[in-house]
């Protein structure tokens, strides 16, 4: 019982022969902490080297690029025609039922100081 070098360990011998190898601990840090920010800090080492690389663009990605850009582009367009005629038709309250009535009220005010006149 108990180890020797190139045995297995356990009463038949049968166990591991190499022993567990543990990482130096940071007396802050818990045993699997270390082995946790190694594995975020090698995901961020392959991002950034994807970022690194340069991508050779074919004629048919350019293509599909500009007509991705020219169609944002119209979308931009209409949309900023759409806000400039909503702003000037819009009624002078928030909520289109008040728009009626404020109107209304105008009109009413407007005969009442007509016919004082």
């Amino acid at each position: 019982m108990g180890w020797k070098l190139g045995q297995g360990l356990g009463a038949k011998g049968d166990g591991i022969t190499v022993p567990v190898v543990l990482g130096t601990q940071v007396a802050t840090l818990g045993l699997g902490k270390s082995a946790e920010d190694d594995r975020y800090t090698d995901e961020a080492a392959r991002e950034r080297k994807k970022l690194d690389s340069e991508v050779v663009e074919t004629a048919d990605m350019k293509a599909k690029r500009l007509e991705k850009a020219v169609r944002q582009e119209t979308i931009k367009e209409q949309v900023q025609v759409r806000n400039h005629k909503t702003r000037i038709d819009a009624p002078m309250s928030p909520f289109p039922c008040h728009g009626r009535q404020q109107r209304l009220l105008r009109h009413s005010m407007e005969e009442t100081w007509a016919n004082m006149h």
